[in-house]
């Protein structure tokens, strides 16, 4: 059949951008496998701090202690809405707050927090949940953080 095209116009593809909307986890420092930055123990001020969420539903965070010294390593999660202008510490709806900690050498834990409507993630190196948590050391140490919408 003559004139017969089964291709679409290029006006008919869609590029997504994907901010906001991934099924899959998508990495806050840009390429997947690496790693936030190192967490201080300073409180964010700054609305630059931290990483921009995008503002998705779902935070991810992956934390190790490859060689634990002595506590283990303990981290707090703080979030920063554009609306109100500051940053506070985040719970999820019962309260709690939204802390890590690794005890146990070579030993990940990863865990999936509810995040709505935050702007900005940003993670303190703190002492939680009942330690008291030693210096962050880069070789033996990870922090990696994304979110997705689903």
């Amino acid at each position: 059949m003559a004139g017969f095209n089964n291709t679409p116009p290029a006006s008919e593809f869609r590029n997504a951008s994907s901010w906001g909307r991934t099924r899959g986890p998508k990495n806050l420092n840009g390429a997947n496998g690496t790693q936030v930055a190192a967490p201080t123990t300073a409180v964010p001020s700054a609305a630059s701090d931290g990483y921009a969420t995008e503002n998705q539903r779902y935070l991810h965070v992956r934390l190790m202690d490859k060689v634990k010294t002595s506590a283990g390593i303990g981290i707090k999660i703080w979030g920063y809405n554009h609306a109100f202008g500051a940053w506070s510490p985040l719970t999820d709806i019962t309260g709690t707050a939204l802390e890590m900690k690794v005890t146990t050498a070579d030993s990940p834990i990863l865990r999936v927090f509810e995040i709505s409507g935050t702007d900005r993630v940003y993670f303190q190196r703190a002492d939680v949940l009942g330690i008291s948590t030693d210096a962050w050391s880069a070789g033996n140490d990870e922090l990696h953080a994304a979110c997705s919408t689903f």
